[in-house]
């Protein structure tokens, strides 16, 4: 996601942050960068079937949340004029080596509308020093994770990761009722899904298409399933003491032990 600085002109306007999202064509870059292997709303509810009774298709979204999610650099343009920059202007993000060339595309699409994006790429260590530290002075890449309702807090004011600098009550409130259920799950999961339509509509940062992943083992690793993380973020390395390799079948299959 592309973290803009909520507490700080321009982006503590919601116009301005409308128009970076209508700026970008999602479906081009799902269809030429990510070769269609990718979704354009994924966060903060991720559509797997675990969460599909939470998730939000966009076509159940508002027509102005839609917008969002869609290609409108005339309205970008008239968005930028009503809040005071008919001529665009100078930003910045910092991030890493990787995210570079799609975020180059980022700054083509701003460039037509007239927002001159600066990328700062920088190593692993001072990058995270920076996002850490809200060093960053207009936008920063940073991945967020729509996996576990722990991640929710990323958008919960004061928050160590909560790199768009957000201070809205609503979420606040969210959060603490979330928190509140966290282990009743049927309301917990109800209150999470009656903030995403706010959630998304406050555009606080741009959603860049979530590209699929996919994972490949050979058949004779035995008791695993394609598991990245087992509990909470603490235990995301923890499965491989569950897995084995069974010697029979993969000599069997290739020959050798």
């Amino acid at each position: 996601c592309l973290m803009m600085r909520n507490d700080t002109p321009p982006f503590d306007d919601i116009r301005v942050r409308r128009a970076l999202a209508m700026a970008i064509d999602e479906q081009e870059i799902i269809d030429e960068y990510y070769g269609g292997n990718a979704i354009k709303l994924s966060y903060p509810i991720l559509p797997i079937p675990d969460y599909m009774h939470m998730y939000y298709p966009l076509e159940e979204l508002p027509e102005s949340t839609r917008e969002l999610f869609e290609y409108h650099p005339d309205k970008s343009r008239q968005l930028l004029a009503e809040a005071g920059y008919p001529d665009g202007f100078k930003t910045s993000i910092v991030c890493q080596a990787a995210d570079a060339d799609l975020l180059s595309i980022y700054k083509a699409h701003f460039a037509d509308i007239g927002v001159d994006l600066e990328i700062e790429v920088k190593e692993y260590g001072s990058y995270r020093s920076t996002g850490i530290g809200k060093l960053h002075k207009q936008m920063i890449m940073w991945s967020t994770s729509p996996a576990t309702f722990f991640h929710f807090s990323y958008n919960h004011s004061g928050f160590i990761y909560n790199m768009a600098i957000i201070d809205d009550p609503i979420i606040d409130a969210a959060w603490e009722k979330v928190q509140q259920y966290y282990l009743d799950h049927p309301n917990r999961d109800a209150a999470y899904k009656e903030i995403v339509p706010h959630e998304i509509a406050q555009c606080y940062f741009l959603q860049t298409p979530c590209q699929y992943v996919y994972t490949f083992w050979q058949p004779w690793v035995k008791r695993y399933n394609g598991e990245y993380v087992l509990g909470n973020w603490g235990a995301r390395a923890s499965w491989e003491k569950f897995v084995w390799i069974d010697q029979d079948l993969k000599e069997e299959m290739t020959g050798k032990r």
